[in-house]
């Protein structure tokens, strides 16, 4: 999640309304933020360790990177990074 400075960063470059709700405006840039980082999360439980951790290693699964995906939202097409794991038996649930 980005901070409050670069939130209030990005907020005070805001000239229109689309610079918020827009289809790169900061609210879809959290939005899709928030997605990926509640991705790796559900990727951390599903394999029981945090990324970089030992207890990963030669565990028989771990983390392989990531792919894009476009999510439709209610202001358009928000791209987001999916993680993925490698059996390739992640899925976002």
């Amino acid at each position: 999640m980005p901070s409050a400075e670069e939130v209030a960063q990005e907020l005070s470059k805001a000239t229109s309304i689309d610079d918020f709700y827009g289809k790169d405006g900061i609210f879809a840039k959290l939005f899709s933020i928030t997605i990926e980082e509640m991705l790796e999360a559900e990727l951390t439980s599903q394999l029981g360790y945090e990324p970089y951790q030992a207890e990963g290693r030669n565990s028989g699964n771990s983390r392989n990177g990531h792919y894009s995906r476009k999510m439709r939202t209610s202001s358009g097409d928000a791209e987001i990074k999916v993680p993925r794991d490698r059996n390739g038996e992640f899925q976002s649930e």
